[in-house]
């Protein structure tokens, strides 16, 4: 669910907020689905990181070993991590052209974010429509539910359980019942 849910990084890059901030590497996984935000101001965050967050970072951390990129970000790539999105000009200036080609080879997106914008000014949005998205997809499942429920409560027959899930998905839509067939 979190893959239909999910906004994909390139359209997180397009919030407001996120408007002045550029892709540093790892173009190759702009469609990687975001479903939740997270920062990492220690070290080890790689045991704290969940499948399909979005990690913010000042790497302040990891500023006097920023190489050790090379080694998290294949170890994120992994775990499923959406990307970064790293306030440069506080802690660190640059980016190594190592930590750079280790992202673009494990198509992990880098982004540089304005040093001027608060975690809370990304996540809050960001957040938002995660929420819009899911209320929606809910509304979805329930509008669907309840097309379902009334066609077999009145005994509708296979073929109008089958209109009224085509009309749902706006897909054709076929029912087979092996019951009656000879083996």
């Amino acid at each position: 669910m979190d893959n239909v849910i999910g906004i994909r990084v390139r359209d997180l890059i397009e919030m407001t907020v996120l408007k002045e901030s550029h892709v540093l590497a790892g173009f190759g996984g702009l469609d990687k689905r975001v479903t939740k935000v997270n920062v990492m101001e220690v070290p080890d965050i790689v045991d704290w990181v969940r499948p399909g967050e979005f990690l913010l970072t000042t790497a302040y951390s990891i500023k006097d070993e920023i190489e050790i990129l090379n080694t998290m970000i294949p170890a994120f790539d992994k775990l499923g991590l959406a990307g970064m999105g790293i306030k440069t000009k506080r802690f660190v200036d640059t980016l190594p052209d190592s930590v750079l080609a280790t992202a673009e080879a494990h198509n992990f997106p880098l982004i540089e974010i304005p040093f001027e914008i608060s975690y809370s000014d990304i996540m809050m949005p960001v957040m938002s429509e995660l929420l819009n998205r899911q209320s929606a997809m809910i509304s979805q499942v329930n509008d669907f539910n309840r097309r379902i429920t009334r066609v077999m409560l009145r005994g509708g027959s296979l073929q109008e359980i089958a209109r009224a899930i085509q009309k749902s998905v706006g897909l054709p839509v076929a029912i087979v019942e092996p019951l009656f067939k000879s083996v």
